[in-house]
């Protein structure tokens, strides 16, 4: 938990069982509608416990700065479409492991093909003209 944050642990708890239930039940709009309202609570009361930060009483222009933890909230908050999309719409996973591994073989290759090519280029005494 984040520095005693509370709703960091709700929040937790709160999308976890989400991953549960839409693994081994059949969702219905209630149950939707359930988890959905519990995390508009969870992100309301995480935004009324979050103070500013308070800088010195020098008058500054420009936004007040804010803790990472309300920078967070703030974002569960505009992107709650985003953030529960795995809940609501059966096509989307949990987590993107599958789409990272997938790049992550890519990119591998690549970096071989880097270190091979010119290796093979200068054992075979081919050398290329620069145009």
């Amino acid at each position: 938990m984040e520095d005693g944050k509370l709703w960091v642990s709700e929040m937790i708890a709160l999308l976890l069982k989400a991953k549960e239930l839409k693994e081994t039940v059949k969702l219905t709009k209630k149950i939707k509608g359930t988890v959905l309202a519990e995390y508009d609570e969870i992100v309301r009361l995480g935004l009324a416990m979050e103070p500013l930060l308070e800088e010195n009483h020098i008058k500054k222009r420009g936004k007040k700065k804010k803790t990472p933890s309300l920078r967070l909230l703030e974002t569960f908050s505009n992107r709650k479409h985003q953030v529960m999309e795995f809940f609501v719409n059966p096509a989307v996973p949990f987590d993107n492991n599958l789409a990272e591994r997938d790049l992550r073989m890519v990119s591998r290759l690549r970096k071989v093909k880097s270190f091979i090519l010119p290796q093979r280029r200068k054992d075979a005494n081919i050398s290329y003209p620069i145009i």
